[in-house]
């Protein structure tokens, strides 16, 4: 055997990364920012898998399905590239949703309160596609400045088969363009843009055309308008969204730490208007979203210590159009704010990593606590709704090695929510209906100010040949179960608990 033989042969055997650890104790990688893949030393990671997902039980928000099933796929890679990074990840969902009630579009907890609903509900069929690019740059400037660009785009479909057969498309673009500049030998600064926007168009058709149907325009926090349209031939709906904002990034660090801070800012405005002829100007949704972000984390011989703090507000409100039609032309009448809503969310988060490589864990534990509090206003008539709850999670994995090809990963989770308080304050609009009061605010409600327990844990066993020793097989198994922890008081209220299991098979190299 020839010498260059021999080296060859006693070299180890290369363990694959999973991409999933990658940003684990790189913070760079959990800001906003696409140039911060050059200043995290990044491997090359590539993540293939194809799975399904049941999810089922009682404990669940109103509008959400009774039972949910999906088939996933999804693949990514991190690959630095002559001096430049990239990243790329594709997703892929078939979701089958059945008995969906008091929900005509695809989201209805994205924030808006305007939903367009009927009182029939049903089984969808729903599909979902997303892509995301990000790219850095060599590092320029005398290496002081890194280039970067991002974006996302996904597309929504979504259809129930009976009537009023609602039919749903929309779709989702974000850019992000960014830059880090190095301001001396152990900091930088990051600067990152933010531009995107939503659409999603809905349409309603009759097969049976001796059967008229009621749509329902919810305006938030269990008002509608009444009265309900009724359908007898075909409708339609409309939400055109545009968001602009932008983030600033701060890193310091030291031999064997680093700290980084991230404030963000985004500005969503979103029109929702009915019918194509002459579109109707519905309302108008408001949002604005802050967030502080900080990490800070200690690497010394195989252990990592990370503590993570982050606070997030939202702030929407939703603005009506009351409109009459004069000269075959819509006139508005009266536009004004009649819904609020803010929400303001905190955590603090500790993580203790035993490392096997650089890009590896042998094991780690991880704790932390979420606070929550949300408060949302009707002006006219007078509603109120006000909650507030702590969640304490606990999390553990470990990796096994069962010899120079295989292993198994195991992880366990708990967590426990408990409510502060809550206040719910409604008051029926004049000549309304307080059937969304009924059907989904105060269920919501009771969804939201239960203490819950939760539990779950998943099993991961990965394999290989030693002709293939560049890549990684696995097998995994994980299960999550909820559970409210008192019985709910609501004739029609979310009791029990909720189960979510999961099988994935796949590779990573």
């Amino acid at each position: 055997m020839s010498p260059a033989a021999v080296a060859q042969s006693t070299q180890p055997v290369q363990t694959p990364v999973a991409p999933e650890q990658v940003p684990l104790l790189r913070p760079w990688l959990q800001t906003q920012n696409a140039a911060g893949l050059q200043w995290s030393d990044v491997p090359a990671a590539g993540y293939t898998a194809f799975g399904t997902q049941q999810e089922n039980g009682d404990f669940k928000k109103s509008q959400q399905p009774e039972s949910d099933r999906q088939l996933l796929f999804h693949s990514s890679r991190y690959q630095p590239l002559k001096k430049g990074v990239l990243y790329g990840s594709f997703n892929y969902i078939q979701q089958w949703s059945g008995q969906v009630h008091w929900s005509d579009v695809l989201n209805p907890y994205r924030g808006t309160p305007y939903i367009m609903a009927d009182s029939i509900g049903g089984d969808w069929k729903k599909q979902r596609y997303d892509l995301e690019l990000k790219a850095a740059t060599a590092r320029l400037a005398n290496n002081k400045l890194v280039l970067g660009a991002g974006v996302r785009y996904s597309v929504y479909t979504g259809a129930r088969q009976n009537d009023p057969r609602p039919l749903n498309n929309a779709g989702e673009l974000t850019l992000t363009p960014s830059l880090v500049y190095q301001l001396g030998k152990r900091q930088q600064i990051g600067l990152s843009g933010l531009y995107g926007f939503y659409k999603e168009d809905i349409s309603f058709e009759l097969k049976n055309t001796n059967v008229t149907h009621s749509l329902y325009k919810l305006l938030g926090l269990g008002q509608v308008s009444s009265p309900p349209s009724i359908l007898a031939v075909s409708a339609s709906r409309y939400y055109n969204g545009k968001k602009y904002g932008g983030a600033l990034q701060y890193s310091i660090s030291g031999q064997h730490w680093q700290w980084l801070t991230e404030a963000s800012y985004a500005s969503y405005t979103e029109k929702v208007t009915d019918g194509s002829g002459i579109p109707l100007l519905s309302g108008t949704w408001k949002k604005k979203d802050y967030q502080l972000r900080s990490v800070w984390q200690y690497t010394a011989a195989d252990y990592a210590h990370r503590i993570t703090a982050v606070y997030k507000m939202n702030d929407g409100s939703g603005i009506e159009s009351h409109q009459k039609l004069v000269d075959g032309f819509w006139q508005t009448i009266l536009e004004a704010t009649f819904y609020t809503a803010t929400q303001s969310t905190g955590r603090l988060e500790y993580l203790l990593m035993k490392q096997r490589t650089k890009d590896q864990y042998a094991w780690y534990a991880k704790a932390g606590i979420t606070w929550s509090d949300t408060e949302n206003k009707y002006l006219v008539p007078v509603s109120r709704q006000q909650y507030s709850s702590l969640r304490y999670d606990i999390t553990a994995a470990r990796n096994w090695s069962l010899g120079t090809y295989s292993g198994i990963e195991a992880q366990v989770q708990a967590a426990y929510r408990t409510n502060l308080n809550a206040y719910l304050n409604y008051s029926l609009m004049t000549n309304s209906s307080n059937i969304v009061a009924q059907q989904v605010l105060y269920p919501d409600h009771d969804y939201y100010t239960a203490n819950a327990v939760e539990a779950g844990a998943s099993v991961q066993y990965h394999f290989s040949w030693k002709e293939a020793a560049a890549a990684r097989f696995f097998l995994r198994l994980n299960a999550v179960t909820t559970q409210r922890t008192a019985a709910t008081a609501l004739p029609y209220g979310p009791d029990g608990s909720r189960q979510r299991f999961a099988f994935t098979i796949g590779a990573f190299y």
